[in-house]
């Protein structure tokens, strides 16, 4: 009699929430790489590029660091793997590398020039 008041267990059904986040910024980030890349090439000297470029590196930087989180985060809740999720971790990390390459090289340069 006992048997029949418990409830058969439901299972937990995992959505994949924050690698599509992780795959959205990517795209964000690597669309906000582009445009600067692309505008860094034709070296365009402004006012306005400047303050282009400054937005594009701020945006990049939030958005990767963003993107990044967003990748541990769906690890640490063990979404199940997708191309979305694979794809948004790979680059985000790649690009968290980029960005540490940028930042030493910044560094590099202000130590070099005092």
């Amino acid at each position: 009699m006992e048997n029949e008041n418990v409830l058969d267990p439901i299972e937990k059904i995992i959505k994949s929430k924050f690698s599509k986040l992780s795959f959205r910024t990517f795209l964000m980030s690597l669309s906000s790489f582009a445009i600067f890349f692309v505008l860094s090439i034709l070296n365009i000297g402004s006012s306005f590029v400047d303050t282009v470029f400054i937005i594009l590196i701020l945006g990049f930087v939030l958005l990767n660091v963003a993107g990044l989180i967003f990748t541990l985060l769906s690890l640490i809740k063990g979404e199940p793997n997708s191309v979305q999720k694979n794809v948004g971790a790979i680059g985000n990390i790649i690009f968290f590398f980029v960005m540490l390459g940028m930042i030493s090289f910044v560094i590099m340069d202000l130590v070099t020039w005092f």
